[in-house]
């Protein structure tokens, strides 16, 4: 049961990130991850609240890993405890964006 709900998760996901590409396209979002800005994000560091951002995060990064044409691993073989580190970098630097924008820019950096 588990496993069914972490892949509709990655796959909503999925189907977030893709609509991202296109700015022009209102998608609807789902979870911490997809409703809250990064400012949000970086005032958790440290509490418990973390947590629910890593995990969604997690979530994210595997949706993206299912895409066809991904290569299965879009962070080319990173820890995500490492990834997560860029995701707090870029949402420093745009605390008023969404923390999915953060993701997203993780996994479009090698494309």
């Amino acid at each position: 049961m588990i496993r069914l709900s972490l892949i509709s998760t990655g796959l909503t996901l999925m189907l977030t990130a893709q609509a991202a590409e296109s700015p022009e396209k209102l998608v609807s979002t789902y979870g911490i991850g997809g409703k809250s800005t990064c400012g949000a994000f970086v005032r958790s560091l440290g509490t418990p609240e973390y947590n629910r951002y890593f995990d969604y995060a997690a979530g994210f990064i595997t949706g993206q890993n299912m895409r066809s044409g991904s290569g299965g691993d879009v962070l080319g073989g990173a820890d995500l405890n490492d990834a997560m580190l860029l995701v707090e970098k870029y949402c420093r630097e745009n605390p008023m964006t969404g923390f999915i924008n953060g993701l997203y820019k993780l996994v479009s950096r090698g494309r």
